[in-house]
């Protein structure tokens, strides 16, 4: 699937059902993360685990395989998972944004 079209059916969904989409793939893949940890050994070659596309196409079920380390420095940067040629819905990255502005504004 093209980004473009990713793009086109994730317009058309409510703000809420993305919003709560997002949420979901982010509890399960910080699930996926917790799971793994405790199968990992650190004197082995780091695993390759599956996670889930958190673009928020309502039909993307696209699998990202990383390490628990990539997966962590995308944690750690705040970044998504995303598959190869997916992007964040521009109306995600404006929630975000808000969320941001909201956080730093003076009290």
């Amino acid at each position: 699937m093209k980004a473009v079209e990713v793009m086109r059916r994730v317009a058309d969904q409510p703000e809420e059902q993305q919003r709560a989409k997002e949420s979901i793939l982010l509890e399960l893949n910080g699930r996926v993360h917790e799971a793994a940890k405790r199968f990992e050994s650190a004197d082995r070659e780091p695993y390759l685990w599956d996670f889930t596309c958190e673009c928020g196409a309502p039909d993307c079920r696209v699998s990202v395989s990383l390490t628990l380390a990539e997966y962590e420095v995308l944690r750690d940067v705040d970044r998504p998972v995303l598959a190869v040629g997916h992007e964040v819905h521009p109306a995600a990255k404006a929630r975000k944004e808000r969320r941001t502005c909201a956080a730093t504004r003076p009290r």
